[in-house]
Order: structure tokens, then C-alpha cells, then sequence
């Protein structure tokens, strides 16, 4: 009588997965939405609502694609007339950025950044580095965690 209940529990368990039952531990990949803060917008056209609205889309899973993303946002959407820059906040960094045409607040999964479009000067990143702490885009040398930009 055991060995029958057991063949049919058996024989019911692979009925369910070859029928194409669904695994059991499925991935679930979880996206997040920014929230933008435009602290500062000097553009006078509107810029920083269309940068702050096109970040706030971002339904990312990583900080890396997030920081990548945002730059690449705010760069096209600037015409690529300016430098762009994010920096994770909770990382020791100065700058000396001139024109600054607009500055943001980004937080996104309790991480904070900030987001500057400018014309020309100096980061210096004294923190961590990698994409998910950094990015840069515009016209630029670096060497590791200072980088000088120049105006397009």
C-alpha cells in the first residue's frame, strides 16, 4: 500500500513538471524609480523639470545602470552643450565647477546623489569609485578620482 501512495505522489509530481508547472523559485527582477530634487536650475528654458521628469522614469535594478542612465539623460537632454556629473553623496568628494547651470538631488533606494550640468572645472572624487558611486560625461581628462573638465 506505501509503495502504491508513494508511485502515484511520484508519478502526480512529474505530471505537474512535465506539464510545464513553473519552477518553484522563480527570479523576480525588482526595479526602482529615482525621486529628483532640482535644487538648482540657471538655465531659464525649463531644463531641470525635463532632466528631473526623464530621471524620475528610470525603473532601475542597479545603482551602476542608474548612474550610467542619468548622466546619459541629462547630457542628451543639455543639447550636449555642457559637462555632466553624479556622485554618490555619502562618498568625501570636492568640486570646483563653474557655470553650473543646474544641480539635482537624486535619491534612489536611500542612496543620494548629485547630478551637475556645467561648463568647465575640477572633481575630485575622494571616496569609492566604479559607476556605482560615479560618472562622468562631457569633456574630460581623468586620472583615477580627479578629473578636469574642459568647456565643450
Amino acid at each position: 500500500m506505501v509503495r502504491k501512495l508513494l508511485a502515484a505522489m511520484t508519478l502526480t509530481a512529474f505530471a505537474l513538471v512535465g506539464a510545464g508547472a513553473a519552477p518553484a523559485l522563480a527570479s523576480v527582477r525588482t526595479t526602482h524609480n529615482p525621486t529628483v530634487d532640482i535644487v538648482s536650475d540657471r538655465t531659464g528654458g525649463g531644463l531641470g523639470p525635463r532632466i528631473g521628469g526623464a530621471i524620475s522614469q528610470l525603473a532601475e535594478d542597479n545603482q551602476a545602470q542608474l548612474v550610467k542612465d542619468s548622466i546619459d539623460k541629462a547630457f542628451h537632454l543639455a543639447g550636449q552643450h555642457y559637462n555632466v556629473i553624479m556622485m554618490n553623496l555619502a562618498q568625501h568628494y570636492q568640486e570646483q565647477l563653474n557655470n553650473k547651470v543646474l544641480y539635482a538631488n537624486i535619491r534612489w533606494e536611500g542612496i543620494y546623489y548629485g547630478l551637475w550640468v556645467f561648463d568647465d572645472g575640477h572633481f575630485e572624487n575622494q571616496g569609492k569609485g566604479g559607476y556605482e558611486n560615479w560618472g562622468m560625461v562631457g569633456w574630460f581628462k581623468k586620472n583615477n578620482g580627479v578629473v578636469d573638465f574642459s568647456k565643450p
